[in-house]
């Protein structure tokens, strides 16, 4: 709407001289008048700042119910373009830029409010990993981040290990099925395991840390390559299977943004749920 009143800029002008009634209309009970090019100009501002919103919503609050590691890249984002707008050299849009980051802050400005399991599933996303997460820990917290970093990375480790111990106890029954099911044709497993060997001298989530990043694009099937590489990674790949499926919402995006006052829920998902 306030882009396509910008448009109409000059019809304004020429409606306000060619039509009292449309002058007296807006100018009755508690109107503010005619909108003068002042008021123009600052809605040309604005929609910067609603789009930020308004394409964070179609990302996350479509069909396709995308997977949980989108929310913290979503989070991530609009704390980006929100600190740049509030750096600008426009006075009136680093006014508004810096009272939207001061509500940004109450909600994400805290390290200790943040769920860790956020961030896990983001170092799960093979787009990112721990070093993206890491980036914006330092980007937004510096000193602070720190301490964010290493419970990060311990709880990561604590989550592997869990896990970890599950396969296996799995392990361990299948070992206790008859020779006819072992899969371990030339017994190696066997020998390494008879020696203090580990099968693998590496842990998974040491070896998907070290591998390069996927490249990175909008639709990346996430759940699809933790299908296909769960041969490589069978402990990770569990985790995966268990915290990307978290859905992110389960509220439409017709339910933002419809005509029943009902608009507030973007800001609630984004800035307030955790």
């Amino acid at each position: 709407m306030l882009e396509t009143a910008v448009k109409y800029k000059k019809a304004f002008d020429l409606l306000e001289i060619s039509d009292a009634k449309y002058v007296k209309e807006l100018s009755k009970d508690k109107g503010t008048g005619v909108p003068i090019s002042k008021d123009l100009d600052f809605a040309n501002t604005v929609p910067p700042f609603l789009r930020i919103f308004y394409d964070v919503t179609m990302r996350m609050f479509g069909s396709s119910y995308v997977t949980y590691n989108i929310y913290m890249n979503e989070v991530f984002s609009i704390g980006r373009k929100i600190r740049l707008l509030s750096e600008h050299n426009d006075a009136s849009i680093k006014s508004i830029g810096i009272s939207m980051k001061s509500n940004y802050d109450k909600y994400w400005g805290n390290v200790n409010g943040i769920k860790v399991l956020l961030l896990i599933v983001v170092v799960l996303d093979t787009t990112c990993k721990l070093g993206y997460v890491n980036y914006f820990l330092d980007y937004f917290f510096e000193v602070d981040g720190e301490a964010l970093k290493t419970k990060l990375s311990t709880s990561s480790k604590s989550i592997y290990r869990e896990y970890e111990g599950s396969e296996e106890g799995s392990q361990s029954m299948r070992e206790s099925q008859p020779e006819e099911y072992d899969n371990d044709i030339h017994g190696m497993s066997f020998y390494k395991k008879s020696n203090g060997q580990r099968i693998d001298p590496k842990f998974e989530l040491d070896k998907y840390l070290a591998e390069e990043c996927e490249l990175y694009f909008v639709e990346f099937d996430i759940l699809n390559w933790w299908k296909v590489n769960s041969t490589r990674f069978s402990i990770l790949s569990s985790v995966a299977r268990e915290v990307l499926a978290i859905p992110v919402s389960t509220v439409a995006s017709e339910s933002a943004f419809n005509t029943r006052g009902r608009c507030w829920i973007l800001i609630v998902v984004i800035l307030h749920v955790r």
